[in-house]
């Protein structure tokens, strides 16, 4: 979202669809590089209380490292 300067109530709502979307396909969605006036305005629309504040990231790098990680700790919890 480095791109991304602003953001106003249909790309909040817009976000809120897709997130909904791929919370159906149990498929998590991460935030990565955002600005601080779209982070103030998707804190103040409360998106950030539905998506997680542990998953917004400053680089696709450490996004990646998270979901890789979640990911294992899974695989090791698996009884064979």
């Amino acid at each position: 979202m480095s791109n991304v300067t602003s953001i106003d109530t249909s790309g909040i709502v817009a976000m809120e669809e897709l997130h909904r979307e791929l919370v159906s396909q149990a498929i998590q969605l991460a935030i990565v590089n955002p600005r601080w006036k779209v982070i103030n305005k998707l804190k103040a629309a409360k998106f950030l209380d539905k998506l997680g504040k542990g998953w917004i990231f400053l680089t696709v790098g450490d996004a990646v490292d998270a979901c890789l990680n979640i990911k294992m700790a899974d695989l090791s919890t698996i009884n064979c």
